[in-house]
């Protein structure tokens, strides 16, 4: 009732100082969980436990200006998708004003490399612990494996930074990882709540112009007239608003095919000007009808009403996304990607792990699944 209603400002810190509790209309709402409903924002957990990691590393291994020149060189001679953004750069000496989305890219993609025989084994054993984390959970499709996998990898990684560094070193954030789990299962994959969207608003609200005066109303009109704007340029946006969903599989152990989006709803999918006509070879028809019996869960696939052609794009868009090809553009960052369509003998294998790939064209195809045609 004090924190509700507190007589000054002065009255309202020293309650919340003393209770450690601040209120909050929210909580005079029946259903409203105040330890359920406060997640876990996982993108500052993970890239700050990796930030507070690289300042200790740097610390207790004394690295300088020599090995991070060997770091940046390697960076610099990988080239990722564009959908890791830019190489990060200047590890030793900027590496305090990353972003987020820098600290995610050298996590998940360069930092493995770049850091093999530059830093000490045991050092090298930790971050490959906490790059694991990030691999098991940083997809937009989870299952219940993948959560189990990233609880066992929490806490190895802890033992692992309380025997290398001792117990000071282990901050609360590190904690948090062994209930990072929670938020997974009642929430979902990352991508549906961390706060890249949210840090992105900010800085779109930011670079409003306003008079200083009455800023919430401006940027308000600047917001709506954004969206007006957008739904203009956006045909597809005007017919029908666009929904993809992201499913978390709660069984104890998700086979492959059950992680595998719906394919029944493609109208969000758009392709532009055709390159050229491909003409498929009797292998890739084979290819072809093994992938999709697995895409749409066993069904009767007849080959003889496959199209023996298809028309070649070089990119797409899924809603406001490019998705380039080799044949799209100078830059060799364009059709880089992840697949896991193959096993190491170039096989159609759904089972097998993700790798590396190159994206050479996007090809449209028309066939007939249990009667019904589909492209």
């Amino acid at each position: 009732e004090l924190a509700q209603n507190p007589q000054s400002k002065t009255s309202k810190s020293k309650i919340e100082l003393e209770s450690g509790y601040r209120f909050t209309p929210l909580l005079q709402l029946e259903y409203f969980d105040t330890v359920n409903f406060c997640i876990i924002d996982s993108m500052h957990l993970l890239f700050g436990i990796e930030k507070t990691l690289w300042k200790q590393i740097i610390s207790v291994c004394q690295l300088d200006g020599k090995e991070f020149a060997v770091i940046d060189d390697r960076c610099r001679s990988m080239s990722a998708g564009l959908d890791n953004g830019w190489s990060p750069k200047n590890i030793g000496s900027n590496y305090g004003s990353w972003t987020c989305h820098e600290w995610k890219s050298f996590l998940l993609v360069f930092s493995m490399f770049c850091l093999q025989g530059v830093i000490p084994e045991a050092h090298l054993r930790v971050w490959h612990t906490l790059v694991l984390i990030g691999r098991s959970i940083i997809k937009p499709v989870l299952s219940a494996s993948d959560i189990i996998k990233a609880r066992q990898l929490s806490l190895k990684f802890m033992k692992e930074v309380e025997s290398l560094y001792g117990q000071a070193f282990v901050t609360p954030n590190m904690h948090l990882l062994l209930h990072l789990e929670e938020t997974l299962r009642q929430y979902g994959p990352v991508y549906a709540h961390w706060l890249f969207s949210f840090e992105r608003f900010n800085v779109i609200l930011g670079s409003y112009q306003t008079n200083k005066k009455d800023i919430e109303i401006q940027m308000m009109r600047n917001v709506e007239k954004s969206h007006q704007l957008g739904l203009l340029n956006d045909k597809s946006q005007q017919s029908k608003a666009q929904t993809m969903t992201l499913n978390i599989i709660t069984t104890p152990l998700a086979k492959k095919e059950d992680c595998i989006a719906s394919w029944s709803y493609l109208e969000h999918i758009t392709l532009t000007r055709v390159k050229r006509i491909y003409y498929f070879k009797e292998h890739e028809l084979v290819c072809l009808k093994n992938m999709y019996a697995t895409i749409y869960g066993g069904a009767d696939i007849n080959t003889g009403t496959f199209f023996l052609t298809g028309k070649e794009y070089d990119h797409i868009h899924i809603g406001n996304e490019l998705y380039g090809s080799q044949l799209y553009g100078r830059s060799d960052r364009y059709g880089k990607g992840m697949a896991s369509w193959t096993n190491e003998h170039g096989h159609i294998d759904f089972d097998a792990e993700i790798r590396p790939c190159k994206i050479m064209a996007f090809i449209g195809h028309t066939f007939s699944v249990s009667g019904q045609k589909k492209k």
